[in-house]
């Protein structure tokens, strides 16, 4: 018989318990084979406790075990503007699956709650939601209901979804083999993918250390203009209101004269109006200025 074990450092400590208890009901004469992507104190803890004498150990190379289907990219942003270009991605690759990996439960929490408010399709998962909740998640990426997922890395450790198109490193992993594990989530079944890791400037040096230690290459991802920034946030503004349900207290009285004020426009008169509107209220450049040329002396 078998026993599989594939958790995260983390997860082996808080499934211990149910650990011992199906050992304790193995029959004496078993085979146990454990699967890990690192070897870090609980698992060679495991190794000691429920493993035989004999073990046969199998590593692979982490210079060989790169997805070739899988294109490396980072892009540089100043932290003032990160959500807006992550949004611009997104934006960009409307209707596709993707990932999107966070440090910590509370920033994956405040993404998530963002994208949200930007009529994006997305759930959250991380390690303090109840198993529940996490299933129907997960399930909900599955089946294509919501096309993002924002994680931690214990939580997305093991997922296998098929036709995930890019995954998006909103902060830089603190390992090696996280980053392994996160840019793995896509490009499975030899499909192709793109792994982008969002950096500050400060950040940038490090991509040489991911490139030699992970035998890849990396390359940059071109930073939208300002311009095609603030399109962007107009056409997220444009999503809310499209998908802004009516609000049936307001008076059918005041709903009348409302539509009195606008009644003589044709929906293009409405919507150029709105769009100028929009650019007024926020004080937004929106055309793309031409580079200076200076004249020679």
């Amino acid at each position: 018989e078998y026993l599989v074990l594939d958790e995260a450092d983390e997860m082996v400590t808080i499934l211990k318990e149910s650990l011992d208890e199906i050992i304790a009901e193995l029959p004496k004469k078993h085979r146990t084979l454990l699967f890990s992507a690192t070897l870090p104190g609980t698992i060679k803890q495991l190794i000691q406790n429920y493993l035989n004498k004999n073990i046969v150990q199998i590593s692979a190379n982490m210079e060989t075990v790169g997805n070739e289907g899988i294109d490396h990219e980072y892009i540089v942003v100043d932290p003032i503007e990160k959500l807006e270009v992550l949004m611009h991605f997104l934006n960009s690759r409307d209707g596709e699956r993707g990932i999107i990996f966070c440090k910590t439960k509370a920033a994956v929490n405040k993404l998530a709650k963002n994208l949200a408010i930007n009529k994006f399709s997305s759930g959250a998962l991380h390690g303090s939601l109840s198993q529940g909740i996490r299933d129907r998640i997960m399930e909900q990426f599955r089946e294509g209901h919501i096309n993002i997922l924002v994680a931690t890395d214990l939580a997305a450790r093991g997922i296998d979804v098929k036709e995930i198109s890019y995954v998006i490193n909103y902060h830089l992993p603190d390992t090696y083999e996280n980053y392994v594990h996160r840019s793995g989530r896509t490009a499975r079944a030899g499909a192709k993918g793109l792994s982008l890791t969002v950096l500050q400037q400060e950040e940038v040096f490090e991509i040489a250390d991911f490139e030699r230690e992970l035998g890849i290459k990396f390359s940059e991802f071109k930073k939208p203009s300002a311009a095609s920034l603030e399109e962007n946030n107009m056409l997220l503004w444009a999503k809310q209101i499209f998908k802004t349900k009516p609000n049936h207290e307001l008076s059918q009285d005041l709903k009348t004269r409302v539509k009195t004020v606008f009644h003589h426009l044709t929906k293009d008169e409405l919507i150029e109006k709105l769009m100028a509107s929009y650019v007024l209220q926020n004080k937004i450049d929106i055309v793309e200025k031409p580079v200076k040329k200076f004249k020679n002396k």
